[in-house]
């Protein structure tokens, strides 16, 4: 009886162990991928192929362990942290065609159609609401004064 339940013990850490470097491992995987990813945003030549050469595997591999791991395909995850990093370049002021081909689009109309299936908005009305919002938070936060009504 009390072999048994030292047996259940070892194997329980045997197990928590082999989970926690798995977990590791697949931390490390998706590390690597999005390293690469960000290296090579603005170069339009990243896709899948790319992606699976630099990750050591084949596409269908790629697909189906990212698939398994995010629920998402390689050029998922690539457009979506291409549109991410395209928010904060929109964010910086930055126009819609610069940011479209700072974020690997080759074109400024697949990006914008990218962008509005992701966001439910286009880059243009985006910025627009960013900028006022970020004008707003500043009044508000700042105290900033109008010009006009100064007397100087």
């Amino acid at each position: 009886m009390k072999q048994d339940l030292i047996y259940r013990s070892f194997l329980s850490q045997l197990r928590e162990r082999k989970k926690r470097k798995t977990d590791e491992c697949l931390n490390e995987f998706l590390q690597n991928l999005y390293f690469v990813i960000e290296n090579n945003i603005d170069d339009s030549f990243l896709n899948v192929g790319f992606l699976a050469k630099n990750m050591a595997m084949s596409r269908s591999t790629l697909n189906r362990k990212l698939s398994n791991l995010t629920g998402l395909s390689a050029n998922e995850i690539i457009k979506q942290r291409r549109l991410q990093k395209a928010i904060l370049f929109l964010g910086e002021g930055k126009n819609v065609s610069e940011t479209a081909y700072l974020t690997g689009f080759e074109t400024p109309s697949y990006f914008i159609q990218c962008f509005k299936d992701l966001y439910k908005l286009t880059p243009k009305a985006f910025s627009k609401c960013n900028n006022s919002f970020i004008y707003l938070n500043n009044a508000h936060n700042l105290q900033v004064s109008d010009p006009s009504t100064s007397s100087g």
